[in-house]
């Protein structure tokens, strides 16, 4: 027992020591993609004109985004050739039709997440950063802004991060148990995502896309629960660059309540349907999955060798540069520095 115990955790913690190396991956390209994306838009504006370079610039944040994702999959398995096989990432399309129950009805809960999050840092003048960060039409906003901000704030984050935490991390940590997969994952999550303004309620969509792809047994459900989150925060933007400031403020408010009523409705239906099927609410939509059906905690590991497994070099020194990014996000809140 305790030799199958050790094997076991000598792989759960080679497992975090390739995803913490993968991350750190993610984490050079993340800071490669602005350089990149501002070299790309010189060239454009100089040999074609400013809008071209606009054009150019976003498509290639766009391109540098799926890569800053998709490469450390790629590099996840180079580096575990013939030590760790790589997890079937569940690419059946299994969409059960109360989905679109859950779907608002998380999106809601996201929504009550993130206004409780900013929040918290209110009072470290985070609506500095806030400020900072929403994009800036000076020559007005177009169709084809719109265009440009789904396909890379709603699509291309939905299908790479997916792949990536939902899809990789999340399947790979299955085996240690449903608790340490879904939480490990959505850790991950939301250290990615190196914003004190989002940890909290990255955290907790984290949790929300890890459940749906494990009782879907499809990354799909996470794809479109990821999309359509994105695209709210899409058209809330555009709302805001498209009419003056009052009219702006009335029609986000609509939205936004709107978007609390479908989804609250949608949370009691899912309470109450919850309870009538023996606390499963997808029993029976679909055939099961053999791989992730397979999963019970077939490598079992205490709490302690979870935790130690957990905090490998590699992992160590990307929850660190994460850290490092939101304090220095902090900072320059507070102190109101130029960025």
């Amino acid at each position: 027992m305790f030799t199958l115990n050790y094997s076991s955790y000598k792989k759960y913690k080679k497992i975090w020591t390739n995803i913490g190396a993968s991350m750190l991956v993610f984490y050079m390209l993340f800071l490669a993609r602005e350089f990149v994306c501002a070299l790309v838009e010189s060239m454009f504006t100089k040999y074609l004109s400013e809008r071209a370079g606009e054009i150019a610039y976003s498509i290639s944040g766009g391109a540098m985004y799926l890569a800053a994702f998709m490469l450390p999959v790629l590099f996840f398995k180079f580096i575990s050739i013939k030590r760790i096989a790589m997890p079937d990432m569940q690419l059946n399309i299994n969409l059960p039709r109360i989905l679109w129950i859950v779907i608002p009805a998380a999106i809601a809960a996201n929504l009550v997440l993130s206004y409780v999050n900013s929040m918290l840092v209110l009072p470290f003048n985070y609506e500095y950063i806030y400020d900072k960060m929403l994009p800036s039409y000076p020559d007005g906003y177009y169709l084809y802004h719109f265009v440009l901000d789904v396909i890379n704030t709603a699509i291309v984050p939905a299908v790479c991060e997916e792949f990536l935490f939902r899809g990789l991390i999340l399947m790979l940590l299955l085996p240690y148990g449903r608790k340490t997969a879904i939480f490990g994952s959505a850790i991950m999550f939301a250290l990615m995502h190196q914003n004190f303004g989002q940890l909290i309620y990255t955290f907790g969509m984290g949790i929300v896309l890890a459940l749906i792809v494990i009782e879907t047994k499809s990354i799909w459900g996470g794809i479109l629960l990821h999309f359509f989150n994105n695209l709210f925060s899409v058209v809330s933007s555009a709302i805001s660059c498209m009419y003056p400031e009052v009219k702006a403020n009335l029609l986000s408010n609509i939205l936004v309540f709107a978007v609390l009523a479908v989804g609250g409705v949608c949370l009691v239906y899912l309470v109450y349907k919850y309870y009538r099927s023996d606390k499963d609410l997808f029993k029976d939509e679909f055939e099961s999955a053999e791989y992730i059906d397979s999963l019970s905690e077939n490598a079992p590991l205490t709490k302690s060798q979870k935790i130690k497994g957990f905090f490998t070099v590699t992992n160590i020194v990307f929850m660190a540069l994460a850290l490092l990014q939101m304090v220095l996000l902090l900072v320059i809140a507070i102190l109101e520095i130029p960025i």
